[in-house]
This record gives C-alpha cells, structure tokens and sequence, in this order.
C-alpha cells in the first residue's frame, strides 16, 4: 500500500501573467499537489534546491517564456516531467530537440483539461490519482 508521502507530488507553474497563472493552477489543483506559481524561470530556480519539483507547467509566451529558457536548468532537473503550453503568439515547438537537449519526459499541452489530464497521467502512471474530483462536495455522495 502506498503512504502519502508517496503520493504527494510538487509542480511548478511558471507564466508570466499572474491572472492565468492563478486560472492554470486552479485547473489542475488536487489534494495530494502543492503548487509553486512563478512568473519567471529565475525565481523558479532560486527555489529548486529548497523544494524540488516532480512536475513543470511551462507557459510558453512569445518575448516573456520561450523554451530556451528551459536550457536554464541543470541536467539532473532535465529528467524531470515537463509540459509546456504554447499560447497563440509563442513560437512553434520542437519536442525532438528538446529531447536531444536531455528532456526525456516533456508533452505539449494545448488547453486546461489536456494539461490536468497530462499531469495526472505523468505525477501517477497507472493510477488513478487519490481524491482527483474536488469540484463539488455533494456530487460524490
């Protein structure tokens, strides 16, 4: 049987925009998740070393985050699971030559609920996620 340690998982969300960074997190919030909102990559790393992440969120927005920015990480971080989300005017993806670059695990996610679903699929393989419906109270009785 599993602990809860085991099933607690820490993800990073990094989006400069703070209302859609708030929205994101909103989405894919559960009870075994804590999650780090960032605006930055930079602020991001300053953070790693205290409180490592098993899961990045990564808003790609054209001029603010773009996927160079992921070079930033040190290559043990790269073996952790990536997703990035494109926004209308980012700059189109290779998930080739980031996995080159050594970022095994990374998936392009194109709304909200492909993103929840994705990081419920990569935080718990095979499983379904404990208390994953937190929407309303009254709907599980």
């Amino acid at each position: 049987m599993k602990t809860v340690d085991e099933k607690f998982k820490t993800v990073y969300v990094v989006d400069p925009q703070k209302g859609e960074r708030i929205h994101l997190s909103k989405q894919i919030k559960q009870e075994y998740i804590f999650i780090m909102a960032f605006s930055a990559m930079a602020d991001c790393l300053k953070q790693i070393k205290y409180m490592p992440f098993d899961l990045m969120i990564f808003v790609l927005r054209n001029g603010k985050t773009e996927s160079v920015h992921l070079t930033n990480l040190k290559k043990k971080m790269r073996g952790k699971h990536f997703i990035l989300v494109p926004t209308v005017d980012s700059a189109p993806v290779d998930l080739n030559v980031l996995r080159e670059e050594g970022f095994p695990s990374v998936q392009i996610s194109n709304d909200l609920e492909q993103t929840r679903e994705i990081t419920y699929n990569l935080l718990w393989p095979g499983d379904k996620p404990p208390n994953r419906e937190l929407g309303d109270p009254l709907a599980n009785i």
